[in-house]
């Protein structure tokens, strides 16, 4: 699910100011553009803060963001791929 600005800091519990400073500093993942607005996807949201509460170092968190951002086009080819075969069996019966 993609999350609004609004959405993340009552999730994170932070400001816009700290969110976009952590942005900026690699400890939480880009937002996803649709238009004018930004997005967050909530399951990436999810990792790194749970990945924060076990005490993972800075560098720990950068490490865990570089890689869900990078996994983002495999996890879209996924879900086109899931949504694509929902509607061929639902065509199917």
């Amino acid at each position: 699910m993609l999350i609004r600005l609004p959405h993340l800091i009552t999730k994170t519990g932070r400001k816009s100011s700290s969110i976009y400073e952590r942005l900026a500093n690699g400890l939480l993942p880009a937002p996803v553009k649709s238009g004018r607005s930004s997005l967050w996807v909530e399951a990436e949201i999810d990792a790194v803060l749970a990945t924060e509460a076990a005490g993972a170092s800075d560098d720990e968190i950068r490490s865990l963001v570089q890689e869900l951002v990078a996994a983002r086009p495999l996890r879209a080819r996924e879900a086109r791929e899931a949504a694509l075969g929902s509607v061929a069996s639902q065509h199917a019966a």
